[in-house]
């Protein structure tokens, strides 16, 4: 499964394995063996770094958000998104929202939780409507034809999947997942 990126994406996970060695006791994660052990509806806490537009300048700012797990692929981990980023209006074109599916692997885990079971069970039972392709290529129909611009929402396995399409930013142009 491709790992969303700053560069394609506008936002991306932090390892907390690597935020852990480098500030020791100060940055406390779980063991290794519970993070690689999250349960179907536990919650998962995972650092987020997100670009954003600061009145003409780009900054990125990190964000601690919780993720219900919903499956596991091998390592990677699939949850969805349990908190709107303080950073984004919910209204924004931008896929990392509430409700968003995100993939992580142990290595980003800050935290384990265990919801009430209602709330699990909601959040897992909604169509989840902003879904990352299962893919490595960030684009595939661009990869194909070799052309970056030949992109958008496709059917994988039933389910309609949102790649990025681009647009242009007055400060920059890159790509932006796309919402219908």
């Amino acid at each position: 499964m491709r790992k969303p990126t700053i560069q394609t994406d506008y936002w991306e996970l932090r390892s907390a394995e690597a935020s852990h060695a480098k500030y020791g006791d100060t940055f406390w994660i779980p063991a290794l063996e519970a993070r690689q052990t999250i349960a179907r509806g536990q919650a998962a806490r995972l650092l987020f770094d997100i670009e954003v537009d600061n009145e003409g300048e780009i900054d990125v700012v990190g964000e601690r958000m919780w993720v219900i797990v919903k499956e596991k692929i091998g390592d990677t981990y699939i949850g969805i998104l349990d908190n709107q980023p303080a950073c984004l209006d919910f209204e924004d074109a931008f896929y990392l929202r509430l409700g968003a599916e995100v993939p992580f692997l142990a290595e980003h885990v800050i935290d384990i939780d265990t919801p009430p079971q209602d709330h699990s069970d909601w959040q897992l039972s909604l169509e989840t409507e902003r879904i990352l392709p299962r893919l490595e290529s960030a684009c595939p129909l661009a990869k194909l034809t070799e052309n970056p611009y030949l992109c958008g929402p496709v059917k994988a396995a039933g389910r309609k999947v949102f790649l990025p399409e681009p647009t242009q930013n007055a400060l920059h142009s890159r790509f932006r997942c796309g919402v219908q």
